[in-house]
């Protein structure tokens, strides 16, 4: 009797066909699954804590899982192959297609890494040299760990309106807490007030929930927030939103309750942080001072404070301001946000010569200020004292150690800006844009420094990019559409507007820029007929203001300087509604000028008297403005270089732009007979600053043909006759410089065309004169 066989490692002789799923069941492949899946992410758990904990990027997390998942098949085909109990045989198609899967799936996570932050930790550190030379090292989060979110005021839901001021209040007290946490980039309301008043002129504090989506959306904040608040008794009701911007639902909601408002909001931007992602070992061992701590503990004293910071702000009223923070300083000697608003209150309002002793305040109590607010306070301390090289230091030191940090970046590539150094400016918001490639609002700012620059091309590739990613927002075309005005591209540009009209009909600025655009073809009638709709269209009295100041401009050049005067007086009065008092000086720069063009000096100097008591103190050489132009006025070489010396000392200390010292410089020369060096000097300066100077090139072809220069000075009027064919300064200009090349034919041209766009001047109009003495010449002879 024979044995019976041995069974192979092919299939177990006792198999029996079986229905699909039963199979599945059969093998354990389910079960087998269901492990790997369970195990998987048990794993992933692990190391997305361990990116929380910044040993990783979480980029690694997502190439684990995209690797798992791509192993998926080949777990399926093992556990089908090997599940079943008993021996099993490896199969030509598991030989291949296990090994394919594998393969496969490391080149695929190999490539999907490429242009990740691969190995890279969550954090970076940063050493750096304070302004006095001593060592400040931090840890940096990057910038895929900074969380941005945009805050808005609270509701005041008590019935009390003596509580008011806490809609306000509590907006600040919980963004100046927040801005404590590097992780965090918090946009404050208050950076946003004149966009505020635009969308509720009624009142700023009251912005539909809609409308601030729109403005989170448009600052590119992935959140925002706002709040509510009540009192019964001795407690404090607070309660807290925060939306997710993309989807504009609710992410989180929050209520507190108790004795101590402070202490509600210390534990509101706690929960806010965790609510936002923020990992909850950086919320532990972060600086998290209370808000008390670093504002005031005397609710009185805080009061008074935000009824200042509302009298500054809103109401442009620097008297109630001065009031109420006097009366913060008394209750709490020791608040150092008021002794700070309070230097500004005096710098911008009309007491330059008490600001010195407020900033002394502040820096007594600079212990009370979070690092980040240090920065700005430091750096404002040196342009009191006129230490503009530690300014810069400071602003360095703030964009380094904070390079999520918008205010820091804005100031820094500022100041480069007002020193002219536009290239330094551009760079900030290169570097920043390394950082971070989600802030899209420097695309923008990026663009403006290449239009300074005259990188036209370079400006409009910023603003594409700007577009491309923010399709709903109009800023990038707007800034295109600018280009193309400042380029001579007029249909493009007009073409751009219309389109911007479309999506924000009641947008003042775009209005203002079409006319722009006719008035640089030449068209003044629709210029001036279009400031005057936009007047009529604009909802505030900021745009009002805006498209006013343009018309009164667009008269003066068209040599209507007595309708111009009125014009620019009432956008002046509109203005104080608005504009600080020491802004408001600078105005009456233009007034006397136009006065002393129809040779009213002694009304010219009205407005010089009446505005010196706002060049005093910290700003006594700011005087030198009028000084200068007066100067240029009487054509008075020495009174224009008193006036420049005190305009460079002005201009070191906060800034100014350079050309007008440059201009300046260069008349001052003119006057002095030495026509060649100020060509020298003004062309060089021109030059390198296409982007913002087509008019001053007037200058430069004047200077040229003072020169002997015929040849030069004529390519230059040529080119800016080009871009502006009815600009009066170029075409008188171009008649100059066609007579003295002895073309009177083209000089009449010139003339001819010059007094039909001096058609409806003031018959006093100097230039008016000028020119029709001019053409009487040429029909002479002479």
């Amino acid at each position: 009797m024979s044995s019976p066989s041995a069974p192979t490692n092919a299939e177990p002789q006792s198999h029996k066909p079986q229905g699909f799923w039963s199979e599945l069941r059969a093998r354990r492949v389910p079960q087998f699954v269901g492990s790997y899946l369970v195990g998987s992410f048990v794993f992933l758990q692990f190391l997305d804590w361990c990116a929380s904990r910044d040993f990783f990027s979480g980029d690694w997390a997502i190439l684990v899982f995209r690797f798992l998942a791509l192993l998926l098949p080949s777990v399926i085909l093992l556990s089908w192959r090997f599940g079943r109990p008993g021996p099993d045989q490896w199969k030509k198609v598991d030989k291949v297609a296990v090994p394919a899967n594998v393969i496969g799936a490391i080149l695929l996570v190999v490539f999907m890494a490429f242009g990740m932050p691969f190995l890279r930790a969550g954090q970076t550190t940063v050493t750096v040299e304070d302004e006095n030379g001593e060592t400040i090292q931090r840890v940096v989060p990057e910038a895929d760990r900074i969380k941005r979110v945009a805050a808005f005021f609270f509701e005041n839901r008590s019935g009390d309106p003596e509580l008011d001021y806490l809609r306000h209040g509590l907006h600040f007290l919980t963004t100046y807490d927040l801005s404590q946490d590097m992780m965090l980039s918090v946009m404050s309301s208050q950076y946003l007030i004149a966009e505020l008043w635009r969308l509720s002129p009624e009142d700023p504090f009251d912005i539909p929930l809609l409308a601030q989506r729109e403005v989170a959306e448009d600052y590119q904040c992935t959140h925002f927030f706002n709040g509510a608040f009540a009192r019964e008794g001795e407690n404090w009701e607070v309660d807290l939103v925060l939306y997710n911007t993309k989807t504009g639902r609710k992410t989180a909601e929050h209520q507190y309750r108790g004795r101590d408002l402070f202490a509600l909001i210390d534990q509101a931007s706690v929960e806010l942080r965790r609510d936002l992602g923020v990992p909850e070992y950086h919320i532990a061992e972060s600086e998290d001072l209370p808000i008390a701590a670093i504002t005031s503990d005397d609710l009185k004293a805080y009061r008074k404070y935000i009824e200042g910071a509302n009298a500054l702000l809103l109401h442009n009223d620097y008297a109630n301001a001065e009031k109420a923070l006097d009366e913060a300083i008394a209750l709490d000697p020791r608040f150092g946000l008021a002794h700070f608003m309070q230097m500004q209150v005096y710098a911008n309002g009309g007491q330059p010569e008490r600001a010195p002793e407020a900033m002394d305040n502040t820096m007594d109590v600079l212990y009370n200020f979070p690092e980040r607010m240090k920065f700005l306070v430091k750096a404002t301390n040196y342009v009191v004292t006129g230490e503009s090289e530690k300014r810069m230091a400071i602003l360095s030191m703030w964009v380094e150690l904070y390079p999520q940090d918008a205010s820091g970046i804005t100031q820094l590539a500022y100041s480069y800006q007002q020193m002219g150094d536009y290239e330094a400016a551009a760079g900030i918001y290169e570097e920043a844009l390394k950082f971070d490639d989600n802030r899209g609002e420097f695309l923008v700012q990026l663009g403006s420094c290449y239009e300074l620059m005259g990188r036209f091309d370079d400006a409009l590739a910023q603003y594409a990019r700007y577009t491309e990613r923010y399709p709903e927002s109009t800023k990038g075309l707007k800034q295109a559409a600018d280009v193309y005005r400042n380029t001579g591209r007029y249909a493009e540009a007009w073409s751009a507007y219309e389109r911007i009209m479309l999506q924000e009909p009641d947008n003042i600025t775009v209005q203002i820029n079409m006319a722009a655009v006719r008035e640089w073809e030449g068209r003044f009638d629709d210029a001036l007929a279009l400031l005057e709709q936009a007047e009529e269209d604009a909802a505030s009295i900021v745009d009002q203001a805006s498209a006013a100041g343009e018309r009164a401009s667009l008269l003066a050049e068209l040599g209507r300087i007595r309708e111009a005067i009125v014009l620019h007086e009432q956008t002046t009065e509109m203005r104080r509604v608005f504009d600080r008092p020491f802004s408001l000086a600078f105005r009456g720069i233009d007034m006397m000028s136009y006065h002393m063009r129809i040779g009213d000096t002694a009304t010219g100097m009205q407005y010089w008297r009446a505005n010196k008591p706002m060049f005093s103190g910290i700003f006594a050489d700011g005087e030198g403005f009028y000084r200068t132009v007066y100067g240029v006025a009487i054509e008075n070489p020495d009174t224009i270089a008193a006036g420049l010396e005190q305009v460079q000392r002005f201009s070191d200390a906060f800034g100014a732009d350079p050309r007008f010292l440059v201009q300046m410089r260069a008349e001052k020369l003119r006057l002095e007979g030495k026509p060649d060096e100020a060509a020298a000097l003004y062309g060089g300066f021109i030059d390198n600053r296409r982007g913002q100077v087509y008019r001053g090139r007037v200058e430069l072809a004047e200077l040229h043909r003072l020169a002997g220069d015929l040849q030069t000075a004529q390519s230059i009027i040529d080119e800016v006759l080009e871009l502006l064919p009815r600009y009066a300064e170029g075409l008188m200009e171009a008649a100059e410089i066609a007579r003295a090349r002895g073309n009177r034919k083209a000089a009449a041209a010139h003339l001819d065309e010059l007094l039909g766009v001096w058609s409806k001047a003031d018959p006093d109009f100097a230039p008016l004169v000028e020119a029709q003495a001019m053409r009487k010449e040429i029909e002479a002879g002479v």
